[in-house]
């Protein structure tokens, strides 16, 4: 469990993430509650606690300075800073998509059936060359641990997407990391590391072991301090065509507000291009934010 990092009776902390609540859904006053704080910063475990999307939101502001680092202004009205939206159904009739989403449901993944991720993931793969020696990390195994922060449920199958990843991507080296030690593993072609998403240091470990990248997915918990940890830790790793995927972003108001936010300034980086893309059958509609890196 992560310290906590700051006291939620201080002030100043409270403070400074109202005036982002305001800012970043309009709709909200600079008067708004704590459980519109919890439904931005938090995660979607139930053994999540307040020290966790505590520890989630002091990271926030620190993040986001860091993603404008040595920019002078950042205009989020502009129409440049949108992102482009689209459906994974877009993108169904991608070669092997199919495939793809076979494998996941067969290793018992979530990502095909119900949320149909699949076929973005087959429209990416596509783009970067299925027979290609690509290098796929993941955060997030899928952990059946009842008691860990992030449980799927004790019948969840770690390592799922991993697996039918790995079997999609003939050449492929595959790597995962967990908050949850007990779910770790290692087979062909398959690598697991453990990683803390609210602790950046485990991002500099991770990264350092792993060096460049071309597909890292953030599939952990789902909180937006942790979210964006993985965008500005793992940005420096991917490679030149490479895809940053978030997972799971709860489409509210108040969320999707914070990632506007975010997405606005990543606009001013001009070697990205973001995506917002909607999936999901209607019962489990939800979003991935996706970041592709241009070939320089």
């Amino acid at each position: 469990m992560p310290a906590r990092a700051v006291s939620l009776s201080s002030g100043l902390f409270r403070q400074r993430l109202f005036v982002f609540l305001a800012f970043c859904n309009p709709q909200c006053s600079s008067a708004g509650s704590l459980s519109d704080l919890r439904r931005i910063f938090g995660g979607v475990s139930p053994n999540e606690d307040s020290d966790v999307w505590i520890a989630s939101a002091s990271l926030v502001m620190p993040l986001l300075s860091k993603l404008v680092d040595g920019l002078e202004k950042t205009d989020l009205k502009s129409p440049a800073s949108r992102a482009t939206h689209a459906k994974c159904t877009d993108f169904a009739h991608t070669p092997g998509s199919k495939e793809l989403g076979d494998l996941l449901d067969m290793y018992q993944s979530d990502k095909a059936t119900p949320h149909l991720y699949h076929y973005f993931y087959a429209h990416v793969i596509s783009q970067l060359g299925r027979e290609n020696p690509l290098r796929f990390f993941e955060i997030g195994l899928g952990t059946n641990t009842t008691s860990a922060l992030g449980s799927m449920g004790s019948n969840a199958s770690p390592g799922a997407s991993l697996r039918a990843f790995r079997d999609f991507m003939p050449a492929s080296q595959v790597f995962g990391a967990d908050l949850d030690e007990t779910v770790l593993f290692s087979e062909n072609r398959i690598k697991t590391m453990q990683i803390n998403q609210l602790k950046p240091g485990t991002y500099h470990n991770v990264f350092r072991s792993l060096g460049q990248v071309d597909i890292i997915i953030d599939d952990g918990l789902h909180s937006f301090g942790a979210n964006l940890n993985t965008v500005v830790h793992g940005l420096p790793f991917l490679r030149g065509g490479g895809w940053l995927i978030v997972e799971d972003i709860k489409k509210t108001k108040v969320v999707m507000g914070a990632w506007k936010v975010a997405d606005a300034l990543l606009s001013t980086d001009q070697t990205l291009e973001r995506y917002f893309i909607d999936c999901g059958e209607e019962k489990s509609a939800s979003q991935m934010y996706a970041i592709r890196k241009k070939v320089a």
